[in-house]
């Protein structure tokens, strides 16, 4: 995690250098201040001693050599001290291709040298040169193109690979920020070329301002001495109010004014003098772009841009409608940020209220498990008394009375039942469920159950049958619990099933490796819009008055979350008069690999 952590650091690092780079070169127009300023930064990014960042151009030979825009001071004496003063922001010059840095000029490539002094690629150091114990160089390329060097010395313990991939995002910015600074400056000598065409022959001017008028852009130029020399027509559009004052000879103070008095300027442009002040220092300057607000919706961003002769061209763009996405955007962006707050607000709200509601869940599970456990010990000794009353164990009794006993005993024993219901709900509700797994034969479960409501069933006569394939393999189960599903089943299917039917249990093994047990009966069936709700607890199909069968609806429930449990799931067919199949599937992680299977035997009735 520490080194992780590290990289993520290193990477932070870099990420700021670039972007304090790139600032510092939008703010200040000028690359060798910036790279200068920013060599203590660029020095601990790898915690080296000596470094510099350089841009390649070539000589009037037509060769490759590095002129420094940011380096450490490694003058060593008074001859070294006054090269590196005298150069000053011009930077130092590597000529020389028989050095480290003259091998990367030649061929491009990423340097590493650890020993430098033994390295073959290396020409030496002048005498007094402060020793070199470790090197990396690092190309900058713009597409194939090689536009400059950044170089470091002295790391303790070396460079590797990893320093030239920390230090690529770098070198690409860096060769960015020259090739944009390139095409800048071909912009403005382009510019200036412009400027100066204007001026060349009297008849050509004509075709030039015609040229001017037809561009969708305002252009003004003005002389050294601040007036006007020409307005194309789009700038007159621009500014109506004044159009038939942009004339030549109009002094630039002037026009100023005339935007302020004419309100071609936003209130946030601040009082009158400031914008004044302002303005003309930017076109005394040729600073830019500045963008204008005209305080009437419309926006003009402008660049100033003066040549060398002493002219001034001011280049105008509407940029009316990119301001207005620009708004939208902002606007956008803060109802994005109003909805987040109001959805983590919600997000809270609801995170509270699942709370409450698990744990009001929980308590009034806790409440039916502790009242169902108060009222089961009094209830027992009513179903013993009359247990006692209606054996008649101390003497015999009235008929009548003896057939009160007998009601008192079946009414105390469904309650009981009712009750150990609601107990086992509340048990898994409040997490208190444990299984117990097991090795077991799948089959054995199923032919215990059967035993236990074999009688049942004959009161009824209902046949029972029977379908295991032999080899089913054995499963991990909580026997118990698996025994008190299929008993429900079975118990439900002899109570919906009249006389005379039959129910069959089946088990088998599904491609996908389930262990399935189905019950089917021939009873009354369930309609279809009901068989999603079976499994919700205290849900009854024959829910009316008077009812014709016992019950609360809790055992599918039961049966479904003793299921879940263990992983598998529980699903249900019926049709209304033909009966209804309940099906358990258990999942495969269940299987015991190897395990023996039950054992083999064929179907029984």
């Amino acid at each position: 995690m520490n080194q992780r952590e590290s990289g993520l650091g290193a990477e932070t690092g870099v990420l700021e250098f670039i972007a304090r780079l790139q600032s510092s070169v939008i703010a200040t127009g000028d690359v060798g201040a910036a790279c200068a300023a920013a060599m203590p930064d660029f020095l601990r990014l790898t915690g080296s001693r000596f470094g510099f960042i350089g841009e390649v151009l070539r000589g009037s030979d037509g060769l490759p050599f590095l002129r420094t825009h940011g380096m450490t001071d490694i003058s060593w004496d008074a001859e070294s001290r006054r090269r590196y003063t005298a150069r000053g922001s011009g930077g130092l010059d590597f000529r020389r291709p028989d050095t480290l840095i003259g091998h990367v000029l030649r061929t491009g490539e990423p340097l590493i040298a650890n020993a430098p002094a033994n390295d073959p690629r290396s020409g030496g150091l002048p005498p007094g040169h402060p020793p070199i114990d470790a090197f990396l160089a690092m190309p900058c390329r713009s597409g194939e193109r090689l536009v400059g060097i950044m170089a470091m010395a002295n790391r303790q313990g070396g460079y590797d690979e990893g320093h030239l991939r920390l230090l690529a995002p770098i070198a690409g910015t860096f060769a960015t920020i020259i090739h944009a600074m390139r095409l800048e400056e071909e912009r403005r000598r382009a510019e200036q070329d412009l400027a100066r065409a204007q001026f060349t022959a009297a008849e050509s001017w004509r075709r030039f301002a015609h040229a001017l008028d037809a561009i969708d852009q305002t252009l003004m130029l003005w002389g050294p001495d601040e007036r006007l020399i020409y307005c194309n027509s789009n700038a007159r559009a621009f500014y109506p109010a004044m159009a038939d004052r942009l004339v030549p000879g109009l002094g630039f103070t002037d026009f100023a004014t005339m935007v302020w008095d004419h309100g071609y300027v936003g209130n946030h442009e601040g009082p009158r003098e400031a914008y004044m002040r302002a303005r003309v220092a930017s076109f005394r300057s040729g600073a830019g772009p500045i963008e204008r607000d005209l305080g009437d919706g419309r926006w003009i961003r402008i660049r100033d841009s003066r040549t060398s002769d002493g002219h001034v061209l001011v280049i105008g763009n509407d940029i009316t409608e990119l301001k207005r996405r620009e708004i939208a955007l902002t606007e956008a962006n803060a109802r994005l940020e109003s909805q987040a707050r109001d959805l983590e607000a919600m997000a809270r709200h609801n995170a509270a209220e699942r709370e409450r509601a698990v744990e009001a869940s929980r308590a009034k599970s806790e409440f039916l498990a502790n009242m169902s456990h108060e009222l089961r010990t009094p209830l027992n000794a009513i179903i013993g008394f009359s247990e006692i009353m209606e054996r008649q164990t101390f003497g015999p009794m009235p008929e009548k009375y003896a057939e009160y006993a007998r009601d008192i005993v079946g009414a105390g024993r469904h309650l009981l039942s009712v009750i150990n219901d609601i107990l086992d709900v509340a048990r898994v509700e409040s997490g208190r469920h444990d299984l117990a797994p097991e090795a077991a034969s799948l089959r054995d479960i199923v032919e215990s159950c059967l035993r236990i409501v074999r009688g049942r069933a004959s009161e009824k006569q209902l046949r029972l049958g029977l379908a295991c394939p032999d080899g089913l393999p054995a499963i991990r189960v909580d026997v118990r619990a698996i025994k008190q599903v299929l008993l429900n089943l079975l118990s439900n299917a002899i109570k919906f099933t009249p006389s005379g039917g039959r129910i069959e249990v089946s088990c088998e093994a599904s491609p996908d490796g389930e262990s399935v047990i189905r019950v089917r009966d021939t009873g009354i069936g369930i309609p279809e819009e009901h068989l999603e709700e079976i499994f919700t607890p205290f849900f009854q199909v024959d829910a009316g008055l008077p009812r014709s069968y016992e019950g609360v609806g809790l055992g599918l429930t039961i049966c479904k979350t003793l299921v879940e449990l263990h992983g598998g799931r529980m699903a249900a067919s019926s049709r209304v008069g033909q009966g209804t199949e309940i099906a358990v599937f258990l999942p495969a992680s269940l299987r015991l690999a190897g395990a023996p299977p039950g054992p083999s035997r064929g179907a029984s009735a």
